[in-house]
């Protein structure tokens, strides 16, 4: 897991879910990942 300026990179279970997340936030799917990063 990597955490740094804004940027999250976490492994995506199989029954992942995504709560509270605000809504400046992006969230992309890319294969087993999920990719969350602020919209700067």
């Amino acid at each position: 897991m990597k955490l740094n300026d804004g940027f999250v990179s976490t492994h995506l279970g199989k029954n992942a879910e995504l709560v509270a997340f605000p809504t400046y936030l992006t969230v992309s799917f890319s294969e087993n990942m999920v990719i969350i990063s602020l919209g700067d």
